[in-house]
């Protein structure tokens, strides 16, 4: 009842995403797409059950094993799919020399940092393979209507859309200052047709940088600036580009995804608290 996925199935999959993922606003089946594409998605990590019911898709990434998306047809739950879904993929992973299960946390390509604390049934499926909350990973959201245009510009200082000419630059900037994966998603936002990404300069030296559309439309994150420019409102007006050019997009929110300072966003742009997810974990036996 359990198989590998093949290039046949994407379509299958993406309907069922489309019937099960209904806490998400914008383009469920993109979300399948945006796993399977990503660069070094091994195949056989991708399950399929009665060739459209179910499907599990996973990854292995530095001795962790991680289930990035699961979904079951809701006219076909509670017969068992999900549980052989995890059940198989743990059997796979095991031959990876993973040591460790997660499901969210993954500091590759993600489509959720967790399990949204909303759909209860895959956190009860979770819970019952096995996997224990490690933590809450919190979202916060922004309204877009009625915002004001963005700061002003400090003087001495320039913020703009990022371009190509930016990208050794940008590398090395995010590289010396920030953790992985933040590095390859400013890469990923820089390398969009029209970039996701603005960069502020002091002079001529790259002081700061915010992404979004990373993986998912209307998704802000992740910012960043020197501590040298810190202070100085540069982060805020960062953040007002970024937010203007998703309110041009025609989007009405906005979440700004794995927050760290919330403070600072809703101090600045009235960000209230968005979705919570859970990410758990277990260990391999």
């Amino acid at each position: 009842m359990i198989r590998t996925a093949g290039p046949g199935d994407r379509a299958a999959l993406r309907a069922l995403a489309e019937r099960c993922w209904d806490l998400e606003p914008l383009d469920r089946p993109g979300l399948v797409d945006l796993l399977l594409d990503r660069p070094g998605q091994r195949p056989d990590l991708v399950l399929v059950a009665d060739d459209g019911a179910g499907l599990l898709i996973a990854d292995a990434h530095e001795g962790t094993g991680y289930l990035d998306a699961i979904a079951v047809d809701p006219a076909r739950r509670r017969r068992g799919i999900g549980r052989a879904l995890i059940a198989e993929v743990e059997r796979r992973l095991a031959t990876f020399a993973t040591t460790r299960l997660s499901i969210g946390g993954h500091p590759w390509y993600y489509a959720w940092p967790g399990i949204d604390e909303r759909y209860t049934a895959a956190l009860r499926l979770a819970e019952h393979a096995g996997y224990a909350a490690a933590r809450v990973i919190e979202n916060m959201t922004v309204t877009l209507a009625g915002r004001g245009p963005a700061p002003a510009v400090p003087p001495g200082w320039t913020v703009r859309r990022a371009m190509r000419g930016d990208a050794e630059a940008l590398d090395a900037f995010v590289r010396a200052l920030f953790p992985e994966p933040w590095p390859r998603e400013a890469a990923r936002a820089l390398a969009r047709p029209a970039p996701s990404a603005f960069v502020a300069y002091h002079g001529s030296k790259l002081a700061g940088f915010a992404c979004h559309n990373v993986y998912r439309t209307g998704w802000f994150g992740p910012i960043g600036t020197a501590e040298a420019a810190r202070g100085q409102g540069i982060g805020a007006v960062l953040l007002g580009h970024c937010l203007d050019d998703l309110a041009a997009a025609g989007l009405p929110t906005v979440e700004i995804v794995w927050i760290g300072p919330a403070d600072f966003y809703a101090r600045t742009v009235d960000a209230r608290p968005g979705r919570r997810f859970v990410h758990l974990t277990k260990e391999l036996a």
